[in-house]
């Protein structure tokens, strides 16, 4: 079995492995969005975020959205963490633009 030369990963018959296979398939799907919907440029790269954060997850975690073994308060849980990290990333943009701080790019 062949190995992705771009993800280090086994690749199928038409040579692309799994990683390959959800970005071709990504590429197509935005194409056919934008082609329908006309959809504008940040609606595009929001999609594309959530896209490859649910990869991500999947890669990292094995586990997506569709999981069942948390309960409702556990799903309550993890929201509530999140929104937190929010708010501590609001905060820290906050007040390095009171501070005059320059951007770091």
């Amino acid at each position: 079995m062949e190995k992705c030369l771009k993800h280090l990963w086994a690749t199928n018959q038409e040579g692309y492995c799994f990683m390959c296979e959800q970005e071709r398939s990504q590429q197509l799907m935005r194409k056919e969005l934008k082609k329908e919907q006309q959809l504008d440029s940040i609606v595009t790269s929001i999609i594309d975020q959530f896209t490859s954060r649910a990869k991500t997850g999947k890669i990292k975690y094995g586990v997506d959205l569709d999981r069942t073994d948390l309960s409702l308060l556990e799903w309550i849980e993890h929201a509530k963490q999140e929104h937190m990290d929010a708010i501590l990333y609001l905060e820290k943009i906050k007040q390095t633009i009171q501070n005059g701080e320059k951007e770091v790019y």
